[in-house]
C-alpha cells in the first residue's frame, strides 16, 4: 500500500509508481488465480469425480438382469427342462398334454417377476465384492459400444454355449467313460447296490 508522499516535487512520479505498483500486483494476483484454475482443470481431467455407487450398480443391474438375457438362460436349457418337469409330473401319475405349451406358459408367468426379484437383491452382492472405483469402470464399460454389444447379444451367447456344450459333452463321455468305471471299480464305489452298480459299470465300458 502506497503512503502520501512529502515532496509535492515528486508527486507526480510517486502517483506513477503508485499505479505501476497496484496493476503488479493486480496481475500477480490474476496470475496466482489463473494458475490455481489451471491446475484444478488438470486435477479433475486427471482423476474425474466418480458418480454415486448406487448408481453404478443400479446401471449395471438393470443392463444386465434383464427379462431377454434369463429368457436366453431358460431357453438354452429349454430341452433339458422340459424333459425334467415331464419326468417329475410322471412321478407324481401326471400327463401333460402339450409340455412344450405348458413350459412356455409357465415361463411367460414366472420370468418377470423373477427379473424383478434378481435385479432387487444382486445390488448387494455387487456393493460387497467391488469397490467404487471397480463399479464406475464395470458401468463406465457397459455405457461403451462394446459394453452394449456384449449386453444385447448375451442371450445368443447363452444359446450357443449350451449347444456347444451337449455336442463336447457325448464326446467328452466317449472317452471318460471307460476311466470313470476303472475308478468306480478300483475304489469300491456303489450305487444303489452291487448288483445295480455292475449295470452301470457295464454301460460305462
Amino acid at each position: 500500500m502506497c503512503e502520501p508522499h512529502p515532496d509535492n516535487n515528486r508527486l507526480a512520479l510517486y502517483k506513477y509508481s503508485c499505479i505501476v505498483i497496484f496493476n503488479d500486483n493486480l496481475i500477480q494476483r490474476n496470475s496466482t488465480n489463473e494458475v490455481f484454475l489451471s491446475t484444478a482443470i488438470t486435477l479433475s481431467l486427471a482423476f474425474p469425480a466418480l458418480a454415486d455407487p448406487k448408481t453404478d450398480i443400479d446401471y449395471i443391474v438393470k443392463q444386465t438382469l434383464t427379462r431377454n438375457i434369463f429368457e436366453g438362460a431358460v431357453m438354452a436349457q429349454r430341452e433339458l427342462l422340459v424333459s425334467a418337469i415331464e419326468n417329475e409330473m410322471r412321478k407324481n401319475d401326471l400327463r401333460i398334454s402339450d409340455p412344450d405349451a405348458f413350459f412356455d406358459i409357465f415361463i411367460d408367468e414366472w420370468i418377470e417377476e423373477f427379473t424383478t426379484g434378481m435385479q432387487a437383491q444382486t445390488g448387494v452382492i455387487y456393493r460387497n465384492m467391488f469397490s467404487d472405483q471397480e463399479l464406475a469402470d464395470i458401468a463406465d464399460f457397459y455405457r461403451t459400444d462394446s459394453g452394449k454389444a456384449l449386453i444385447q447379444k448375451t442371450p445368443l451367447l447363452m444359446q450357443a454355449g449350451a449347444n456347444l456344450g451337449r455336442k463336447v459333452g457325448v464326446t467328452t463321455s466317449q472317452t471318460v467313460n471307460k476311466r470313470l468305471a476303472a475308478r468306480l471299480r478300483a475304489e469300491n464305489v456303489i450305487i444303489d447296490s452291487p448288483s445295480a452298480t455292475e449295470k452301470i459299470l457295464e454301460l460305462l465300458e
